[in-house]
């Protein structure tokens, strides 16, 4: 009989360094440059240094996170990424010309939602979207949704 190894589903190879591999379907992953803290007895893994986090439909980069895991330790609850944030959605293992820009960010998981926060801005296509308040929130959905929330001003170059 196969070895176990070689019944189960293949993956993306694991072999490299997470900044170089793709992401799987369903996929999650994360990487820091600095230091990874694990802090299981609150629930929450704490990345620092060139952070990044990518699936199939997006890849953020932060100088921090922080990966708040679900009740049981059975997956993602929402992650938290603070300091110079950068969110840019991937369709087909391609870019799709919408990025973000934010001082914080919230992903959730089970909604797909990022949540930009501190003056965030918006880029699709040759459209410009800008946070007018620091209370201004902008989403960013897997789907390829987006949504605004507070003062805002879009700019359209032709």
């Amino acid at each position: 009989p196969s070895a176990p190894d070689e019944l189960a589903p293949k993956r993306a190879d694991r072999t490299g360094s997470a900044f170089e591999v793709p992401a799987a379907a369903g996929d999650l992953l994360i990487a820091a440059n600095s230091q990874t803290d694990f802090q299981m007895d609150e629930k929450r893994v704490v990345f620092t240094g060139k952070v990044i986090m990518k699936n199939e439909r997006f890849f953020l980069t932060a100088d921090r996170l922080v990966a708040y895991m679900k009740e049981n330790q059975s997956g993602l609850e929402f992650a938290e990424a603070q300091g110079n944030v950068i969110v840019r959605m991937v369709e087909n293992g391609r870019e799709t010309g919408s990025s973000g820009m934010s001082k914080t960010a919230v992903f959730h998981p089970d909604t797909g939602e990022i949540v930009l926060k501190g003056w965030p801005q918006l880029r699709l296509g040759n459209k410009a979207h800008f946070a007018s308040s620091a209370t201004t929130e902008m989403s960013l959905f897997t789907d390829g949704r987006m949504k605004t929330s507070g003062r805002n001003q879009t700019m359209i170059v032709p």
